[in-house]
C-alpha cells in the first residue's frame, strides 16, 4: 500500500570548510545529496500524507453511511461525558 516508506535521510556533515580543504569537494557534493534525498523525503511526506487523507475520508464517508444521524464524533470531554453516562 506504500505506507512507511518514508525515510528521513541521515544529516550531512555540518561545518563549513574552506575551499583549500581537501574534503571541500566531497562535503558539498555530500550536501547536495542530503538535499535531494530531503526533498525525496518530504515529496515521500506529501504522498504519505494524501493517502491518508484519501483513508480518512473514505472512513468517515462509510461511518456516515452506516450510522447515519448518529454518525457524530466527539472528542474530549464530550467523549469522556458519554462514557460516564
Amino acid at each position: 500500500d506504500g505506507t512507511g516508506d518514508c525515510f528521513q535521510p541521515v544529516e550531512t556533515y555540518p561545518y563549513k570548510l574552506s575551499k583549500s580543504d581537501p574534503l571541500y569537494d566531497t562535503a558539498r557534493e555530500d550536501h547536495q545529496r542530503y538535499l535531494q534525498e530531503m526533498e525525496s523525503y518530504v515529496n515521500c511526506l506529501d504522498r504519505e500524507r494524501s493517502h491518508a487523507l484519501q483513508e480518512l475520508r473514505a472512513s468517515f464517508d462509510l461511518f456516515m453511511r452506516n450510522f447515519g444521524r448518529d454518525a457524530v464524533l466527539r472528542y474530549g470531554q464530550e467523549k469522556e461525558a458519554e462514557r460516564s453516562e
